[in-house]
């Protein structure tokens, strides 16, 4: 059998959890240890959802292992470099593994949701294909921004519309900024603070659209991208890289970032019915 590889070109250090305020806090429920302090009243329980809110790490872009799992179960020939324990990968090469299975419906998921805080995501795409879609999950619907076209001809009049449930919606700010076959930038301003996220192509901005539903609110959202080229004598150069910081106040100004529904958003002109 053919064999593929997916090669992780890039590593970072797993983010550390909060364990030392957890550590602090617990201790202070352990009789022999707690002495004087007032925490001993308090369930520990209580005191470590209390660490919780007390310290949080800045949210670290990566792709979630359990992906590169995936691929290799479902497709028996794929292998990848798993890379040394408290590493995770930020840069893949998806090229061979597409050229030999075809499968355009491949999807990657960073490795840990958005919980909390404001957070930019960049995921540059190797080789943009209609249909690439970058989604946000853990949002009770479809909810993402998708590269598509209003020509027959591979090249011409590029678009990407955003997606809600079975609706799309296109984006004029993005009609022409990306190339089929070129390199893509995503980006993503996601504000779990005001329940928001405003879509980037190519360093463009568009639209900042309320997240649906609030299932959002309990667990975060993921981000996931799907779609790739595929059923091509030569595929082309598929690389996959993930960042993320914290964005700065010219960044994060609520003046250039007014959350709307998309029915607001279509009302103003800003979103188009896609037929």
């Amino acid at each position: 059998m053919p064999s593929a590889s997916m090669q992780v070109l890039e590593w970072e250090p797993v983010p550390e959890p909060p364990a030392t305020i957890y550590t602090f806090m617990g201790l202070a429920t352990i009789p022999r240890l707690r002495g004087g302090s007032s925490l001993r009243l308090l369930p520990r329980e209580m005191l470590l959802k209390v660490a919780s809110f007390a310290y949080s790490s800045a949210f670290c872009a990566a792709w979630s292992d359990d992906s590169l799992q995936k691929f290799s179960s479902e497709h028996g020939f794929l292998t990848y470099d798993q890379g040394q324990e408290g590493m995770e990968a930020t840069s893949v090469d998806l090229t061979s593994y597409l050229h030999l299975s075809h499968d355009d419906t491949t999807e990657m998921r960073l490795s840990r949701p958005i919980r909390h805080g404001v957070t930019f995501v960049e995921i540059e795409v190797g080789s943009a294909w209609y249909n690439t879609e970058v989604s946000l999950l853990g949002v009770e619907e479809l909810f993402g921004l998708t590269l598509t076209t209003n020509s027959t001809n591979p090249g011409s009049e590029e678009q990407a519309s955003l997606v809600s449930k079975d609706e799309a919606w296109l984006v004029p700010e993005f009609d022409d900024c990306w190339e089929w076959c070129e390199t893509v930038t995503f980006g993503l301003l996601v504000d779990m603070v005001r329940g928001c996220c405003t879509f980037y192509l190519n360093e463009q901005r568009g639209p900042c659209v309320k997240l649906p539903g609030d299932l959002w609110r309990r667990h975060g959202v993921q981000i996931a991208i799907a779609d790739f080229p595929c059923n091509v004598s030569d595929t082309p150069p598929c690389v996959l890289t993930c960042s993320s910081f914290v964005p700065g106040t010219a960044l994060r100004d609520p003046r250039l970032h007014e959350p709307k529904t998309i029915a607001e958003h279509h009302a103003s002109g800003v979103l188009r019915y896609y037929d």
